[in-house]
This record gives C-alpha cells, structure tokens and sequence, in this order.
C-alpha cells in the first residue's frame, strides 16, 4: 500500500503500512488512525434516523466487489473502490465510511484470512447490530446482546473481542449474518 491519499470533499483517507501481516495496511482519517471504535461513534453521528442508515447500509452492500464466499468478503482494489464510492449519492463524509469499512474488510481478510477468522463479516455484523441498537430495532439484535445495558457504541466494539464476557464468536456471528439474510433483512436494504 502506498501513501496515496483519497478525498471526500474535506475528508480524506490515507493508508500506511501495517504491522501484522506482508500485506497488511492501516487506514488513516486525516493523520488519525481509524479504529472500529473511531468508526461507530462516527456512524452514530453521522446517520441520524434508521432510513438514513438503511440507505447507507444499501449503498456498502451493493459494492459489487463485495459478497460471501467461503467466509470472506472479497474486494478488489483501492481504486476500484474508491470509484465506486465516489459516484454514490451520499455525503461526503458517509462516503468516507463506506470506503473506510470496505478497507476494513479487505484488511481483516489479510490478517485473519478465512476460512479460520470470520473478520469482515464481524465487521458488517456489528455495523448493523450497532443500528439496531441505536434504532430501537429489536430483531436484528441479537437475544444474546439484547439483556445488556449502556453504550451502544461500547457494547458493539466489545462483542468483537474475545476476551469480553459478552463477545461473540465466529459461529455466532456466522449465524447473524445467516439470520439476517434469511429473514430478509439484507434484502431489504439491497
């Protein structure tokens, strides 16, 4: 990864070397790391109602370069990425997160590669469990998530971590995922 830069009006995207893997690469918001923290409070701020969110869910997963595939999330190139996510119908700093979140996937399936790690599809699951909960939308939370009380934003980031006592493994997340396609939600929003 080079250090070319992508902008989105006032926001720009950097990426810079990673440490973990050959190929691995880390996304900078301006000189700030992106984090999944970074990411969902950022997403909370910047999609205010649930039609808002479900547009902007619609618009990440139609990327055609993104689907599942033996547990993974296949994207291609930056610039391919960037060109799609350029000419969407979106402010310019949604525009940024998707672009930032289709990274995030790419960059998981670098260091977690599946079939063993399940990262980009955590990732989107998150997403879409942190709607839930900032939306008030019971079904797509699941009934594991739904008895714990406090920050939206918190309880999501820790599900992603195994050593939190409400973590979610790999086969759950697989199982949301497969939940939520099966009851139509991801069509919904395609």
């Amino acid at each position: 990864m080079g250090s070319k830069g992508f902008v989105f009006g006032n926001f720009n995207v950097f990426f810079k070397k990673g440490e973990k893997e050959i190929k691995d690469y880390v996304i900078l918001w301006d000189d700030i790391q992106f984090t999944d923290k970074t990411l969902f409070e950022n997403l909370v701020k910047i999609l205010p109602t649930w039609d808002v969110a479900k547009n902007f869910l619609k618009q990440l997963l139609n990327f055609e370069g993104i689907m599942i595939k033996d547990d993974r999330f296949l994207i291609n190139n930056e610039d391919r990425i960037y060109n799609y996510v350029s000419k969407l119908s979106i402010n310019h700093e949604q525009k940024r997160a998707i672009f930032s979140i289709l990274h995030r996937c790419n960059i998981d399936n670098i260091n977690y590669p599946p079939p063993r790690f399940n990262g980009a599809i955590r990732h989107i699951v998150q997403i879409i469990i942190l709607f839930g909960f900032v939306f008030n939308k019971e079904d797509i939370i699941p009934k594991k998530l739904k008895r714990i009380n406090g920050n939206p934003i918190e309880i999501v980031y820790n599900i992603g971590h195994p050593n939190n006592p409400h973590s979610l493994d790999k086969e759950e997340f697989n199982q949301i995922y497969q939940e939520l396609v099966k009851n139509d939600f991801l069509k919904e929003v395609h």
